[in-house]
């Protein structure tokens, strides 16, 4: 996952898919620009892989600053968002208070993580 942005984006955030045998990229994603604000900020990736060959992998990823949820599928080289209120802060919880250092943190959906199949 590749969403760098600092000084200034150069590229759009995008997914590079290498084979792990020969190290050669086999898929490069981008997200469409209509999936993420100008501030969005990419930082967790949960991979749903079924298949030996991940041919059919979904990745899940956070846009902790455009409070949304990233889906990719590998099988239509898709991808689309999901929004929720649930993946806002909660602006109660937002002041922290670490070492003598105050501070407010008001990032959206952060970690991410799948559980077994049932």
């Amino acid at each position: 996952l590749d969403s760098r942005r600092y000084p200034k984006r150069q590229c759009p955030p995008q997914i590079l898919i290498f084979d792990l045998h020969t190290d050669k990229l086999i898929k490069r994603h981008r997200f469409p620009k209509s999936l993420l604000e100008d501030d969005s900020l990419l930082i967790t990736i949960a991979l749903d892989s079924r298949q030996e060959d991940c041919r059919d992998t979904v990745a899940y990823v956070t846009d902790v600053v455009g409070y949304k949820l990233l889906v990719y599928d590998s099988a239509s080289d898709k991808s689309w968002k999901v929004s929720s209120n649930l993946f806002y802060p909660y602006p109660l919880h937002g002041d922290f208070h670490i070492n003598g250092v105050d501070f407010e943190l008001m990032d959206g959906l952060f970690a991410l993580a799948l559980g077994p199949l049932r």
